[in-house]
């Protein structure tokens, strides 16, 4: 649901970095196209799975409490309590950081920041620069943004750009994938890296300096992927599959 909202979210990106608006009116009263209309059945169709998956969810969660608490008497009623509110207080946390980026990510759009970051990598020629400053900006963005905003804002923007400067489409999504989860997973402010610490029950302070640790190898690792595109590009293009 959260890939959906997003997604019907992004639809004026497009718009948005090349300066123009639409109106409500349009946006309400545009006609069908013929693509829109075959594909209807299609996301229709994708919906209703989606919500079959989120209520097959919502039920094995509560078999299992119900289970556990009932039958095989696991755990009691104290105990069923804290876990009740351990997880409403993560998944609190984990919702409001959610829909803050969201707003944020909205307010980047109506900003026209976007037009901007498309003039900022136009000036850019050579593939491995590309590469390069997209892996900074990525992680930056990620460090304020959600993943899904986040990608949902840069990729129309930016994978025109990467194609014409030559740059592999598939090298390209799975360097914007990395830079952006590395963003996440980045402290102080990266949303992954809190709920890891609150699933794990660790301190914030005490796990800062060992994840820092952690992402610089991930952050040598995209690199790797950037200065040498074979290791991405190499084993599908031998498959077929470009």
């Amino acid at each position: 649901m959260l890939l959906e909202v997003n997604a019907d979210a992004a639809l004026p990106l497009s718009l948005a970095a090349s300066g123009t608006c639409p109106n409500v009116d349009s946006l309400m009263f545009a006609p069908v196209s013929e693509s829109g209309a075959t594909s209807f059945p299609v996301r229709l169709l994708s919906r209703t799975f989606a919500e079959l998956t989120a209520l097959s969810a919502t039920f094995a969660v509560v078999y299992g409490f119900a289970a556990a608490l009932l039958v095989y008497r696991s755990i009691g009623v104290h105990s069923a309590w804290v876990a009740l509110r351990d997880a409403a207080l993560t998944a609190g946390m984990v919702l409001f950081m959610v829909a803050t980026s969201n707003l944020l990510s909205q307010a980047i759009v109506i900003d026209g920041l976007g037009r901007t970051l498309a003039k900022a990598f136009t000036a850019l020629h050579s593939p491995t620069e590309f590469l390069l400053v997209t892996v900074v900006v990525m992680i930056v963005v990620g460090f304020i943004l959600e993943g899904i905003p986040a990608i949902l804002i840069a990729a129309p923007i930016l994978l025109p750009i990467a194609t014409r400067v030559g740059v592999d489409p598939l090298q390209y999504g799975i360097v914007l994938t990395m830079a952006v989860g590395i963003g996440v997973f980045l402290p102080p402010v990266g949303i992954g890296y809190y709920v890891a610490c609150a699933i794990g029950e660790a301190p914030v302070n005490a796990t800062m300096r060992p994840s820092y640790i952690y992402n610089a190898v991930l952050v040598l690792g995209l690199i790797l992927v950037v200065l040498l595109p074979q290791i991405t590009v190499w084993l599908p293009h031998v498959m077929g599959l470009n």
